[in-house]
């Protein structure tokens, strides 16, 4: 069998879906080794990862009050203080570190001294998944090394570079898709901040979703809210219900690269 990676694109509570995906994928018995993940893609991947079931994982983002006055900043360069939410991480990663995961495990976080984006895949795991999924301005950057970390999204989306050395398969779930809009849905400073940046992201990603063998990027998760938590279970259903029509398209292709002859008996 050849060597299997999945890459979970950032997108808030549209990275719902990437367990809606990996639902449908256990069902069928399509198996991959390893994962790539930014901001949301992170988190849903570390879970996955860490060996909790995708209905376990969601119960991680729905059990998780993120608008609480307690986890308000008060000094930090964010709305919300990144560093209260450890105590809910160490609930779910108790051993703190990559090496515990069940597979490996690559998370993209934004360098925003350097203005790169980095790598992490050993060591210490929540301060990696912390930054990873601080969106600024909402969510305030992580130290890592002396350094600040944000939102693995800015700089890069759909991190299918780790994949690409080692596996000879890559799927890709990618659900931060740029839908046209009018000058209606722009009506803020805000939304014109949000929506230059999607388009300057999306401009990053695009290219790269080619280099995936197989991508998933369901219709209809474009209507998500990226911090709707009303929609936490949509946004699974979307994943799960496009992904498992999808998964006649995606057995074809793996029996005819004899990644998984028997799976379809």
């Amino acid at each position: 069998m050849l060597k299997t990676g999945i890459v979970l694109s950032g997108g808030g509570i549209k990275g719902m879906a990437h367990l809606g995906l990996i639902k449908a994928l256990q069902e069928t018995g399509i198996k991959f080794d390893c994962i790539t993940g930014a901001s949301a893609g992170a988190l849903t991947g570390a879970l996955i990862a860490a060996g909790y079931s995708p209905e376990e994982s969601l119960e991680f983002f729905k059990s998780t009050p993120i608008f609480s006055i307690y986890y308000y900043s008060t000094s930090k360069p964010g709305i919300l203080d990144s560093e209260k939410f450890r105590p809910v991480f160490e609930k779910y990663f108790p051993e703190d570190a990559f090496e515990t995961l069940q597979r490996p495990l690559h998370v993209t976080t934004t360098n925003l001294e350097t203005g790169a984006w980095e790598v992490h895949h050993t060591g210490p795991l929540i301060n990696v998944l912390l930054a990873s999924a601080s969106l600024p301005p909402v969510f305030a950057p992580m130290l890592i090394d002396g350094a600040l970390h944000a939102d693995g999204g800015i700089m890069n989306n759909f991190p299918v570079e780790p994949l690409e050395a080692s596996c000879k398969v890559i799927l890709g779930s990618y659900v931060h898709p740029i839908s046209p809009i009018t000058s209606s849905d722009i009506k803020t400073s805000v939304q014109v901040a949000m929506r230059s940046m999607d388009l300057a992201r999306f401009a990053i990603v695009q290219p790269k979703l080619k280099r995936c063998h197989f991508l998933f990027a369901p219709p209809g998760i474009e209507a998500i809210g990226m911090l709707d938590r009303k929609v936490i279970d949509k946004a699974f259903s979307i994943g799960y219900e496009n992904a498992l029509l999808e998964m006649p398209h995606l057995l074809k292709f793996l029996e005819k690269k004899w990644v998984y002859p028997m799976v379809a008996e």
